[in-house]
């Protein structure tokens, strides 16, 4: 697996990270509450990757204010 930085901002996501192997993609990131940011970034994730959704995870972070 590897780490990777958005290089892209997605709206409301603030703070990402990104663990991503030939598996899947795991993001982490303070806006994953939002379900509008969730469909952004897994849209975004699977048209850089080819992944389906199914092989895209956003999980949740505390908000660093």
């Amino acid at each position: 697996a590897r780490r990777g930085d958005v290089r892209g901002e997605i709206a409301g996501a603030g703070r990402v990270g990104v663990l991503y192997s030939g598996e899947g993609v795991a993001v982490v990131c303070e806006g994953a509450s939002s379900a509008r940011v969730r469909l952004d970034i897994v849209n975004a994730v699977s048209a850089y990757t080819g992944f389906g959704s199914d092989r895209i995870k956003v999980l949740g972070m505390e908000r660093s204010d």
